[in-house]
C-alpha cells in the first residue's frame, strides 16, 4: 500500500500529522493552564479576601484600643493632659467611626462564610474578643 505513495507525499503527510499533534498538545496545554488558573482563583481568592477582612478588623480593633488609651491621657489629674491641644471628641469620633467600620466588615465577612467549621471559628473569635471590642 505504501509502495504506491510518493515519498514527498508521505513526508508531507507525516509532517502535517506531527504539526497537528503539536498544535493539539499546545491547545491542551493552554486549556489546562486556564483551568488551573480558574481553580486557583476559585479556591485561593475567597480565602485571601477572608484573611484581608480579618486583618482589617483586627487593625480597627487596635485603632480603637489606641484611641481609648489616648483618651485616658485627657484626664486632668495627670500633668500630661495639658499637652493635649485637641478636644476629647477627636478620640470618641475616631472610635465611633472605627466601630461602625468593624460592624460593617464583620457583617459582610460573616455573611460570606460557607463552611460550618469556619463559622464556628468566627463565632469563637467574636466571643473571645468581646464582640470585637464593640459589643
Amino acid at each position: 500500500m505504501l509502495a504506491n505513495i510518493k515519498i514527498r507525499t508521505l513526508i508531507i503527510t507525516v509532517l502535517g500529522l506531527l504539526m497537528a499533534a503539536v498544535v493539539a498538545i499546545g491547545g491542551l496545554g493552554n486549556y489546562s493552564t486556564w483551568r488551573t488558573r480558574e481553580a486557583y482563583h476559585d479556591v485561593a481568592l475567597p480565602d485571601r479576601e477572608s484573611e484581608i477582612a480579618f486583618t482589617r478588623i483586627r487593625l480597627l480593633m487596635e485603632t480603637n484600643r489606641s484611641h481609648v488609651l489616648q483618651a485616658l491621657q485627657h484626664n486632668p489629674q495627670f500633668d500630661w493632659s495639658k499637652l493635649h491641644d485637641h478636644p476629647l471628641t477627636v478620640h470618641w469620633t475616631a472610635i465611633d467611626k472605627a466601630s461602625q467600620d468593624i460592624a460593617a466588615m464583620w457583617k459582610a465577612y460573616y455573611a460570606g462564610i460557607a463552611s460550618p467549621d469556619e463559622r464556628k471559628l468566627a463565632d469563637a473569635w467574636y466571643e473571645t474578643s468581646g464582640g470585637l471590642g464593640i459589643a
